[in-house]
């Protein structure tokens, strides 16, 4: 599932799609966000990526009324977002500035026990 329900708007009814967009980038988008500085290496790795676009894909075919053929880079454009992969990166980027500057980020590997393992 892709946590994106469709239900909830369709080509000429349901939700506006300032209201669609709204969701997407305020709920939907801060609960992706959510520990990304942690997973931030995973971002690398394709099937990640595709996952991620995929989803923001969705949100944005909701969005426009676009159809399934239409290019994910064209739904950014058409819905002035920025690429989830490039968004997150930088959401990263600035939570880890944040932390390294209040000094709570360290490049010390934590010392795990049991079944956690670093990334």
């Amino acid at each position: 599932s892709s946590g994106i329900n469709t239900e909830y708007g369709g080509n000429t009814w349901g939700l506006k799609p300032k209201m669609i967009k709204w969701i997407f980038t305020s709920v939907a988008r801060p609960i992706i966000e959510y520990g990304i500085a942690i997973t931030c290496p995973a971002l690398e790795i394709k099937s990640t990526q595709k996952k991620f676009r995929s989803l923001q894909g969705k949100a944005n075919r909701m969005i426009t009324g676009a159809y399934p053929s239409t290019a994910l880079a064209d739904l950014d454009f058409l819905t002035e977002m920025t690429d989830i992969i490039e968004h997150l990166k930088m959401v990263a980027t600035r939570t880890m500035i944040k932390l390294y500057n209040t000094g709570e980020w360290t490049n010390e590997k934590p010392n795990y026990n049991g079944h956690v393992k670093t990334i």
